[in-house]
């Protein structure tokens, strides 16, 4: 396997969110997203579905959501699943965009890594609208893109 340079700009339009799914009140999206999300899972578990597939992501693991994905997320055996969410790389001019990171969708078991403080910096930062705050946002949000990458990259080298 040959070792390829991880080259990946994040566009000054990141927005980084908190949000509650309560039982039997799913997100489901009727168009193609135009961006790209990472997700960190604070509290319960969501069922994440798209394309006939189901995924399982719990609390404390990340998952990743595709641009042009149309999908839906809900709770999994527990009253409300709560989670900061990042979406960035919007892509308005496509339709049904395509996605630009390698990863599935639980792109990280959340073991290897603290993703979690760096979710809570980036939401702080981001709620604080100081001087610099996409700057800041940005850096952090790059940061754990590069972490994933590197946890991507090991867990693909071991097959």
């Amino acid at each position: 396997m040959t070792n390829q340079a991880f080259n990946y700009q994040l566009p000054d339009n990141t927005v980084v969110f908190t949000d509650t799914l309560t039982k039997d009140t799913p997100y489901i999206s009727k168009d193609p997203r135009n961006h790209e999300s990472l997700f960190f899972v604070t509290k319960g578990t969501m069922l994440y579905e798209k394309n006939g597939k189901t995924d399982i992501v719990r609390e404390g693991q990340i998952g990743y959501i595709a641009r042009g994905s149309v999908d839906k997320s809900s709770t999994l055996s527990c009253d409300e699943v709560s989670y900061i969410t990042v979406n960035f790389c919007f892509d308005r001019k496509n339709a049904i965009p395509q996605k630009t990171l390698p990863f599935e969708t639980l792109c990280s078991q959340g073991v290897a890594y603290n993703y979690e403080k760096q979710f809570k910096q980036a939401l702080n930062c981001f709620a604080s609208k100081t001087p610099g705050y996409i700057a800041i946002c940005n850096g952090i949000i790059t940061q754990i893109i590069g972490q994933l990458y590197n946890e991507y990259k090991i867990e693909d080298a071991n097959f």
